[in-house]
Order: structure tokens, then sequence, then C-alpha cells
């Protein structure tokens, strides 16, 4: 009897190993799955950022050209790393995720009315010359405006493309380039 019953607790012993060995095995796919969509997210991560240094680069080319030199310090992109590839299991396709619906309030900015004689040539803008303007309390700030002409009428424009008269320097709008258009403050 103590053969037959160390035979029979090996076999319960052998079927547990067994059993163990399927949860390992499922557990390992699971790990090479997550690791594929790691992968997966490390490259879509690593195309936006190249997307945003794209996108900051022009940005600079493009205020460049309107404002002069305005270097933003970013780090350089990292370079790629060398990853040795895997052999790893099809990962399947997940579930779609349920889809919140979120409610956005859009607010409207009025553009300020403009005569009809500058509206036609409103599209033109012409920088003129850069002028520095300081506070007169500290004398401590100092703002980088710009002189430019929207239409037939002269503005002092900050980095912010926020817009100034001319005589007065007092805030008189803001200038929506996309739309080419004097939005109120």
């Amino acid at each position: 009897m103590d053969i037959q019953a160390s035979i029979s607790t090996f076999e319960t012993q052998v079927s547990q190993f067994k059993a163990r060995r399927v949860e390992l095995e499922q557990e390992k796919a699971n790990i090479e799955r997550e690791i594929a969509t790691i992968d997966g997210n490390q490259a879509r991560l690593e195309g936006a950022l190249t997307n945003l240094y794209t996108m900051k680069n022009a940005f600079e080319a493009m205020m460049k050209s309107m404002m002069g030199d305005i270097s933003i310090p970013v780090a350089p992109a990292p370079a790629k790393p060398f990853v040795a590839p895997v052999a790893a299991a099809p990962a399947p396709v997940p579930a779609p995720a349920p889809v919140k619906q979120v409610k956005v309030e859009k607010s409207v900015e009025k553009p300020v009315e403009v005569p009809e004689e500058e509206a036609e040539a409103e599209d033109e803008v012409e920088v003129e010359e850069d002028v520095a303007e300081e506070q007169e309390e500290g004398g401590e700030d100092e703002i980088e405006l710009t002189q430019i002409k929207i239409g037939k009428k002269d503005y002092l424009i900050d980095e912010e493309f926020n817009l100034y008269d001319v005589k007065t320097q007092e805030a008189v709008g803001k200038y929506d380039q996309k739309n080419k258009k004097i939005l109120p403050l």
C-alpha cells in the first residue's frame, strides 16, 4: 500500500505541475501581449514626439518671419534606442472601449467692426519697426512691441498678438491671424 499511496501522491503532484504549467504559459502569453501593446504605444508616442518637434520648428520659423528670432529652448529629440526584435504571439484585437460623450460649451468672440475702407485692405499686414515700451511705475518690466499696419491703420503688437494704439499705447484688441480679424479684449 505504501507504493500505491506514493504513486497516487506522485500522480497528484504531476497533475498539479501540469496545471501550473498551463497557468504559466497563459501568463507568458498575456505578458507578451502587454509587451506588444507597449511597443505599439511607444511607436505612437515616438511618432507624436516627432510631430511635435516638426510643429515646434514650423512655429519658430513662422514667428521668426513675423517678429524676428525667438528661440524656444527645448531638449533635442531623443535618439531611438535599439530594441532587439522579439518573436511575439499575435496580439488579440481588444474590444473597443466605450466612448464617453462630453458636452462642450462653445464661446464665441465677436470680431470688432472694421470700417469698410479698412476691411478691403485688412489682409495687408506690414511690420514697420520694433518699439520697446517701459512701464512707468517700476521701470523694470519691458514689453517688446512691433509696429504693424493692418489695413490703413497703424498698431503696436506684442508677442501674444495683443494690439495697442500707436499714440496712446492703450490695448485695443487681439489680432486673430487665422481669420485676419481684430478681436475685442
